[in-house]
């Protein structure tokens, strides 16, 4: 009797267990769910902001067309942006569910109205002739000055909708693997049940129902084992499916900002080959303040040609095939220096180069982190009356780590989380070139090869960029 009373607890306490799991399991599922709908609206919202940022390109480009010609035809993407922009911001706004996002989207109001001001007065003011009025607009600044907020603005809510795609990437295969190991429970637990329940009515029916309950038993375990290995597959063929979702994600994600990169080339390399052209026949026939425009405007081409360049590089990346080997690099950065003019004989550049043990991976790729790190060093540097450099190598938990040090500007640290972000810059356009991309690249190529990069830095006090790299792996 006494053992019949433990089998009986024991068969309840099992059943609590399977309900409990069952349970579980069904919370899991929500949480799949939600990650799934989650990952799917963050990336929405990135879409929705980077199709914002191209309707006030297409509106400038439109302005701008209409106030170097006074033909209406270049008003057609102007016209057909302006009605439909603030409600494009407002519906990006009610889209996205970050508060961060928000607050970056409610800055961008302020500057989309001024943006859509200035182009306003501007097509007014070529409409009554004014081209006075319409260089010393151009040259104030003042439009430049709000799209380049807007860019920043919409970058930072792309930047961080992408980043919460990454993180309902990450709940979602969390979720996956719970989902997994909750199966796996309850599927025990019924097994315990099944026997439990077995055992108690065997004790009850011992002598007359030995051999038929033995048979049972063995058929409910048999088929307790088929359900695990069915549920088992079913769960793998679902984490396949799973995982190709999220690859096709990623693609498509990569595919759309090639694709934006790529199509914006042949019109940038067009308004910079026409206004060289125009200059080459027409120049000596041109006012100063024309000529001065055409160079802002071939300025203007060339340097988003380059930002082309560089996001058209930095999305390659990630498929980029690596050919990895053995390493020189001393006579890699050697090779980065003299691509880059060292030793400089224009400036008073102080080069310290220490002997760099050999490291492991592609050589082109790696060739642009010296690159990128090294002339990154000399365009802070170049307002210093001698510029001092320092490549070098030292131990970070028994990995080399290779240095680029100089004693040019600096940076605030507490802003180091957003330095290698695609279109973070510290500093003004006006005083140090760049597109804002060049760290960013370098991040991905380290991480691509195994490694981290981190900087420190201080403010008029010089900056330091390290990074590691995986070590060869020994077959």
């Amino acid at each position: 009797m006494k053992r019949n009373l433990r089998v009986t607890a024991a068969l309840a306490g099992a059943v609590l267990l399977v309900l409990f799991g069952v349970a579980a399991l069904f919370w899991v599922f929500g949480q799949i769910d939600q990650a799934a709908s989650a990952r799917q609206h963050s990336r929405l919202v990135a879409m929705r902001a980077a199709d914002f940022l191209a309707s006030l390109i297409d509106a400038e480009t439109g302005q701008r067309g209409f106030a170097l010609t006074g033909d209406d035809a270049f008003l057609e993407p102007y016209l057909a942006v302006r009605g439909r922009v603030s409600g494009q911001l407002g519906e990006l706004r009610q889209l996205t569910k970050l508060e961060e996002s928000r607050r970056h989207l409610d800055a961008v109001r302020p500057l989309m109205d001024a943006k859509m001001g200035e182009l306003a007065r501007s097509i007014q003011m070529r409409r009554s002739g004014d081209m006075a009025a319409v260089g010393a607009l151009v040259a104030s600044g003042e439009g430049k000055r709000s799209m380049d907020s807007i860019r920043t603005e919409i970058g930072r809510v792309i930047e961080i909708e992408n980043l919460a795609f990454e993180r309902e990437v990450a709940r979602f295969e969390t979720n996956l693997r719970r989902l997994f190991v909750g199966i796996v429970a309850v599927s025990l637990c019924f097994l315990l049940l099944g026997a439990l329940a077995a055992n108690l009515y065997y004790r009850n029916n011992e002598h007359r129902l030995r051999n038929l309950e033995v048979a049972r038993d063995i058929e409910e375990r048999r088929k307790a084992d088929e359900t695990v290995r069915r549920l088992n597959a079913e769960l793998e063929q679902r984490v396949i499916e799973r995982t190709a979702e999220l690859k096709t994600a990623n693609t498509e994600l990569e595919a759309f900002s090639y694709s934006v990169s790529h199509d914006l080339r042949t019109p940038v390399r067009a308004i910079d080959g026409y206004t060289q052209a125009v200059l080459e026949d027409y120049g000596p026939q041109l006012p100063a303040e024309g000529l001065r425009f055409l160079q802002t405007i071939r300025h203007s081409a060339r340097h988003l040609g380059a930002l082309i360049d560089n996001l058209l590089a930095f999305a390659q990346l990630k498929q980029q095939e690596l050919n990895k080997h053995a390493i020189d690099t001393n006579a890699l950065a050697r090779t980065a220096l003299d691509e880059l003019g060292a030793p400089w004989p224009s400036r008073q550049v102080d080069l310290r180069v220490a002997d760099l043990p050999p490291s492991f991976g592609d050589p082109a790729l790696l060739k642009q982190v010296w690159l990128n790190l090294i002339s990154n060093a000399l365009k802070y540097t170049n307002k210093r009356d001698r510029a001092e450099i320092e490549i070098g190598c030292l131990k970070d938990n028994g990995a080399d780590a290779y240095f680029v040090r100089d004693n040019g500007t600096g940076f605030d640290m507490r802003y180091a989380d957003k330095l290698f972000g695609v279109f973070q810059r510290f500093h003004r356009a006006e005083d140090y070139e760049g597109t804002g991309v060049g760290l960013a690249i370098v991040q991905r190529i380290v991480s691509r090869h195994g490694g981290r990069i981190w900087a420190d830095a201080a403010v008029d006090r010089g900056a330091t960029f390290n990074f590691t790299l995986e070590k060869e792996t020994k077959s």
